[in-house]
């Protein structure tokens, strides 16, 4: 039995950017275990609590592997995701956010999709490994081969979690709950050679450890990526988003990117690939002539500097700057009287005066009550229960529609719009 060596016999070399989970389970298989019977080995009297070892390997393991399998420390540190901190995270602690790395696998109740995997590269590798950059937030495409990125089983909606698997022979290719092999079915949501554009400029700023911002000069990895989340934020999360949006795909006519609006959440590397490649691009095309795109987009929609800067928190010095010298101005309260005279001039270029439609007008923001100000829109009221949308249809639909949501890693809210859409467009095409 394997517990009887003193050392690990057969160690099998790391595959070129293999993370380590990947290699951890590839030596799991090479004796005939799994990862938790190898963990128990390397850790006596410890259990494998969780695993995402490329996030929480300790140094007690990587001691372990050292004398027991021969290998290199060095080696075994650079496959797990503190590799980024020098590039992409910045150095943090163990309490601390770690942006652009969502937890991978499920712990308890709680899952996540940190890992993500390309199909075409799993189906061609002699030895199927998965690639570290797999774990960035930033990277839902394939280099290789531009196809989409994989972050849960396409049958059970479970995540991607290789040291879960109880196959031997194709861990790596097989869902560890309901053994599924990945990429049987065809992905949901076609590719987008512009988001796989932005992918590539993020790639090579990794790889350079700077990127170019104008005005700027050469700009640490670790900065930009920390305005780029925040970018991504306003577009995700918050009362402009949708708004921003907007204003992007106005502005940016090179950058046709469709899609439904994306669930907000303020962890934006919880989204599945198809949101976080759309407006990944989004944010990437705002920091291309900066900081012209983003002070334009943000005039037309609204934003102010106080919207972007909140509750004393560090920024990143451009987005900073430049939310002082150029979004301050729009914080100007317009009185009363300038109120009644938009609605009057809008009135006579027959537009509705609604709130949305006066501060485009005035260039800026007004809290006064006047008389005249029409409501921007009229919503259905809401129903008590999350799953509204669902009201009054069968037992049976609800739960097969909640299970499909789920599947697609999207909120119930956009799936049942976009299934009515399609639905829609299809009978005005057969009519």
């Amino acid at each position: 039995m394997f517990s009887v060596y003193s050392e690990i016999k057969v160690v099998p070399d790391f595959c070129a950017g293999e993370v380590f989970s990947s290699w951890f389970r590839r030596l799991a298989n090479a004796h005939g275990l799994n990862a938790k019977e190898l963990y128990s080995f390397l850790m006596p009297g410890s259990q494998l609590a969780s695993y995402d070892l490329d996030r929480h390997s300790c140094d007690a393991l990587i001691v372990g592997l050292s004398s027991k399998a021969q290998m290199n420390v060095d080696t075994l540190n650079q496959s797990m995701l503190r590799k980024w901190e020098s590039c992409v995270t910045g150095s943090v602690g163990p309490r601390e956010k770690i942006w652009w790395l969502a937890p991978a696998g499920r712990d308890a109740r709680k899952r996540s999709f940190g890992q993500q995997l390309c199909v075409e590269c799993i189906k061609t590798d002699q030895t199927p490994f998965y690639r570290d950059y797999w774990r960035l937030g930033f990277v839902t495409t394939c280099p290789v081969h531009g196809s989409n990125l994989l972050d849960r089983c396409e049958c059970c909606g479970e995540p991607v979690q290789v040291l879960s698997s109880t196959q031997i022979d194709q861990a790596h290719e097989v869902c560890w709950n309901c053994a599924h092999h990945y990429g049987s079915q065809e992905s949901a949501y076609p590719k987008n050679l512009h988001i796989a554009r932005a992918q590539a400029s993020l790639l090579r700023i990794v790889a350079d450890n700077w990127a170019p911002l104008r005005g700027y000069g050469k700009l640490h990895s670790v900065v930009y990526f920390r305005l780029l989340y925040i970018l991504m934020r306003l577009l995700i999360s918050g009362r402009y988003a949708k708004t921003l949006r907007e204003a992007i795909d106005m502005h940016s006519e090179a950058l046709p990117i469709s899609g439904k609006d994306p669930p907000r959440v303020k962890e934006v590397e919880h989204l599945n690939p198809q949101y976080r490649g759309a407006e990944i691009a989004r944010a990437w095309w705002l920091t291309l002539e900066w900081p012209k795109r983003f002070v334009d987009v943000c005039s037309s929609a609204g934003i102010t500097s106080r919207d972007i800067l909140k509750d004393n928190k560090i920024y990143p010095f451009p987005l900073e700057k430049v939310a002082h010298e150029h979004l301050s101005s729009l914080l100007e309260v317009a009185n009363a009287d300038e109120v009644r005279a938009a609605i009057s001039l809008l009135k006579k270029k027959e537009i509705t005066p609604t709130r949305i439609e006066l501060e485009k007008l005035l260039g800026k923001k007004f809290s006064c009550e006047v008389e005249g100000i029409e409501p921007g829109r009229v919503c259905a009221r809401y129903g008590s229960s999350r799953y509204w949308k669902l009201d009054g249809v069968s037992p049976e639909i609800r739960e097969a529609a909640k299970k499909a949501a789920k599947l697609s890693g999207d909120n119930i809210g956009s799936w049942v719009e976009d299934t009515l859409r399609t639905a829609l467009e299809q009978r005005e095409s057969s009519s």
